[in-house]
């Protein structure tokens, strides 16, 4: 229901008229297990938006992160990216392209459903809309800061994991790859 997503997810930042706007130019999309949705470096075309289901974060080959239901997917590129507008502005004016690709790769951990923002789409449509801009920015900004709070208290419960393994495996004098055998 759009009411209960735009209450839960988005009505922080947006106003119900902005969040249906957004909704208005998102493709909702069912995405099977196993689909990658950005690849670490390189440019993705989309914005997404878990509405169900959950996706695994990679970075440098070594899994990072969940991505759970109400999160968004490659919302720091977007955020980093320019328009193909600006980027021909920038080029013209003799600037480095600045057009950086995803943090990392992306991959559907089990069917999901998705809403799907073109970027380009969703930027053409946020450039006359500066407060929706500025607001969206600010979401995504939150979605941001929530999900690096989220890896370091996993961070913070696998190292008490890890301490608590060590010590128990030190008092009871054995060790993780010694195995006992019945005589």
């Amino acid at each position: 229901d759009e009411e209960t997503l735009f209450e839960n997810h988005f009505s922080e930042a947006l106003t119900r008229g902005q969040f249906y706007q957004l909704l208005q130019i998102a493709k909702e999309t069912e995405i099977p297990d196993g689909t990658i949705l950005t690849t670490e470096g390189q440019v993705s075309p989309n914005l997404y938006f878990i509405l169900e289901g959950q996706a695994k974060v990679y970075h440098k080959k070594t899994f990072a992160a969940y991505v759970d239901q109400g999160g968004f997917v490659n919302d720091v590129a977007f955020q980093q990216q320019h328009s193909k507008q600006q980027q021909q502005q920038q080029e013209r004016q003799g600037e480095k392209d600045r057009h950086l690709g995803a943090y990392g790769t992306v991959v559907t951990n089990g069917d999901c459903k998705v809403l799907v923002w073109d970027q380009e789409e969703l930027r053409s449509r946020l450039a006359s809309r500066k407060d929706m801009d500025r607001n969206l920015k600010y979401l995504l900004s939150q979605h941001l800061m929530k999900s690096l709070l989220k890896q370091r208290e996993a961070r913070h419960a696998n190292a008490k994991d890890q301490e608590d393994t060590e010590s128990w495996y030190s008092a009871s004098s054995m060790s993780p790859t010694t195995t006992t055998s019945a005589v």
